[in-house]
């Protein structure tokens, strides 16, 4: 089964937002009807409590009511530590949907040493982007120059990136055997090359 998801990052979080907010809408509903069949009940007991029999109801009412009241008070509390690590989790995209074609395209004849996130120098310093990366750098050594550039190929075939650069290659040594060390530069899409 492809587990891929091809929904634009941009699209994913206003998803995301979307079903936030409509749960934060859902919690403090059911708390202002909470409130509001309260208010309602307790007008009731106040208004008709003119006999002691009435009373007697009304108190009894009430101490029934309490423990609905405390526990709906929990749950709605429960509700709202949800909708707070929901949007706490929102910000931070999940890269396993980016690193598994990552690795899927290695194949045999290449092995990745260093793989970082990171912004370009003029973005660093706007601190409304300082956050989110906009590229994905690669190190690693392959077996042959042929087997690096295939897969350049394969990661630009991916559709994920917005370019993908070898930076640099240099002749190395993998397990006593002739290799090339190499860097990749994948830029993400969705910002402005140079911003």
């Amino acid at each position: 089964m492809n587990s891929r998801n091809l929904i634009p990052p941009r699209r994913q979080a206003q998803q995301r937002r979307g079903r936030a907010i409509r749960r934060w809408a859902l919690i403090n509903a059911s708390y202002l009807a909470l409130l509001i069949v309260a208010g309602i009940a307790y007008a009731v007991s106040s208004l008709s409590g003119n006999s002691a029999d009435d009373g007697q109801d009304g108190s009894e009412r009430s101490r029934n009511l309490n423990p609905t009241l405390v526990a709906l008070r929990q749950k709605v509390s429960r509700l709202q530590a949800d909708v707070q690590t929901v949007a706490e989790v929102e910000d931070r995209p999940d890269w396993s949907l980016l690193l598994n074609p990552v690795s899927a395209a290695l194949g045999d004849e290449v092995v990745l040493s260093s793989l970082r996130f990171a912004g370009t120098a003029s973005e660093s310093a706007d601190a409304g982007n300082a956050t989110k990366p906009n590229a994905l750098q690669l190190g690693g050594m392959g077996r042959s120059y042929r087997a690096v550039t295939d897969f350049v190929l394969r990661l630009e075939q991916l559709h994920y990136f917005q370019r993908v650069q070898l930076v640099r290659t240099s002749p190395g040594a993998l397990r006593a055997h002739d290799s090339v060390s190499f860097e990749v530069a994948c830029t993400l899409p969705g910002r402005a090359e140079g911003h």
